[in-house]
Protein backbone atom coordinates (compact mmCIF):
# COMPACT_ATOMS: atom_id res chain seq x y z
CA UNK A 1 0.00 0.00 0.00
CA UNK A 2 2.63 2.04 0.64
CA UNK A 3 5.59 2.91 -1.72
CA UNK A 4 8.31 3.44 1.15
CA UNK A 5 8.39 3.01 4.91
CA UNK A 6 7.13 5.78 7.09
CA UNK A 7 9.00 7.30 10.60
CA UNK A 8 7.94 9.57 12.97
CA UNK A 9 10.06 12.67 13.42
CA UNK A 10 12.48 11.04 16.17
CA UNK A 11 13.01 7.85 14.01
CA UNK A 12 13.78 9.44 11.02
CA UNK A 13 16.67 12.32 12.48
CA UNK A 14 18.19 9.39 14.26
CA UNK A 15 18.77 7.03 10.44
CA UNK A 16 19.59 10.43 9.63
CA UNK A 17 22.40 10.93 11.32
CA UNK A 18 23.99 7.26 11.15
CA UNK A 19 24.52 7.15 7.65
CA UNK A 20 25.18 3.76 7.17
CA UNK A 21 23.88 0.56 5.02
CA UNK A 22 20.48 0.01 7.02
CA UNK A 23 19.75 3.59 7.51
CA UNK A 24 19.82 4.16 4.06
CA UNK A 25 17.96 1.65 3.12
CA UNK A 26 15.38 2.36 5.85
CA UNK A 27 15.17 5.63 4.07
CA UNK A 28 14.90 5.38 0.84
CA UNK A 29 14.47 1.24 0.30
CA UNK A 30 12.27 0.18 -2.54
CA UNK A 31 9.76 -3.02 -2.30
CA UNK A 32 12.48 -5.54 -3.52
CA UNK A 33 14.40 -4.19 -0.47
CA UNK A 34 11.53 -3.72 2.03
CA UNK A 35 9.25 -6.38 3.25
CA UNK A 36 5.41 -5.28 3.54
CA UNK A 37 4.90 -5.95 6.75
CA UNK A 38 3.69 -2.88 7.83
CA UNK A 39 4.30 0.65 8.50
CA UNK A 40 4.21 3.99 10.72
CA UNK A 41 7.48 3.65 12.63
CA UNK A 42 8.28 4.91 16.03
CA UNK A 43 10.07 4.41 19.21
CA UNK A 44 8.36 3.43 22.39
CA UNK A 45 8.39 5.92 24.89
CA UNK A 46 10.23 4.83 27.95
CA UNK A 47 12.14 1.77 26.42
CA UNK A 48 15.51 1.99 24.60
CA UNK A 49 15.23 -1.18 22.20
CA UNK A 50 11.97 -0.96 21.17
CA UNK A 51 10.06 0.52 18.47
CA UNK A 52 6.44 0.21 17.24
CA UNK A 53 4.86 -0.36 13.82
CA UNK A 54 1.20 -0.42 12.12
CA UNK A 55 1.01 -3.95 11.09
CA UNK A 56 -0.62 -4.10 6.79
CA UNK A 57 -3.64 -5.89 8.55
CA UNK A 58 -4.34 -2.79 10.78
CA UNK A 59 -3.97 -0.05 7.66
CA UNK A 60 -7.80 -0.54 7.25
CA UNK A 61 -7.96 0.97 10.82
CA UNK A 62 -6.49 4.25 9.62
CA UNK A 63 -8.14 4.30 6.28
CA UNK A 64 -11.14 4.05 7.59
CA UNK A 65 -11.33 6.51 10.04
CA UNK A 66 -8.63 9.13 8.92
CA UNK A 67 -9.11 11.35 12.12
CA UNK A 68 -7.37 8.09 13.75
CA UNK A 69 -2.94 9.10 13.65
CA UNK A 70 -1.29 6.29 12.81
CA UNK A 71 1.36 6.76 15.21
CA UNK A 72 -0.99 7.49 18.00
CA UNK A 73 -2.20 4.36 20.25
CA UNK A 74 -5.71 2.33 19.35
CA UNK A 75 -4.71 1.89 16.58
CA UNK A 76 -3.60 -1.77 16.87
CA UNK A 77 0.99 -1.09 17.09
CA UNK A 78 2.88 -3.89 17.48
CA UNK A 79 5.91 -3.74 19.26
CA UNK A 80 9.07 -5.23 18.52
CA UNK A 81 12.85 -4.90 19.47
CA UNK A 82 15.03 -3.29 17.33
CA UNK A 83 17.02 -5.79 16.17
CA UNK A 84 14.39 -8.01 15.29
CA UNK A 85 12.66 -4.71 13.21
CA UNK A 86 15.37 -5.08 10.98
CA UNK A 87 15.17 -8.68 10.37
CA UNK A 88 11.49 -8.63 9.46
CA UNK A 89 11.27 -5.76 7.25
CA UNK A 90 14.27 -6.00 5.19
CA UNK A 91 14.00 -8.10 2.46
CA UNK A 92 16.86 -10.82 2.17
CA UNK A 93 17.70 -9.35 -1.09
CA UNK A 94 18.54 -6.21 1.11
CA UNK A 95 20.70 -8.56 3.15
CA UNK A 96 22.25 -10.22 0.32
CA UNK A 97 22.69 -6.83 -2.24
CA UNK A 98 24.26 -4.88 0.12
CA UNK A 99 26.87 -7.42 2.34
CA UNK A 100 24.38 -6.70 5.31
CA UNK A 101 25.70 -9.30 8.20
CA UNK A 102 24.70 -10.01 11.85
CA UNK A 103 27.53 -7.66 12.63
CA UNK A 104 26.06 -4.74 11.29
CA UNK A 105 22.74 -5.41 12.24
CA UNK A 106 24.23 -5.47 16.25
CA UNK A 107 26.04 -2.29 15.37
CA UNK A 108 22.97 -0.83 14.86
CA UNK A 109 21.35 -2.05 17.90
CA UNK A 110 23.77 -0.79 19.55
CA UNK A 111 23.77 2.96 18.26
CA UNK A 112 20.06 2.86 18.98
CA UNK A 113 20.43 1.70 22.31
Amino acid sequence: MYNRLIFDHEMLNFLDRRQDRISQILIHGMSGLIKEEGNFIKRVEGTIDTLSYLPTKKYSVIKEDQSKDPFGEGVGRQPIKVGRFIRKFLSENAFQEFGIKDSDVEKFVNSYK
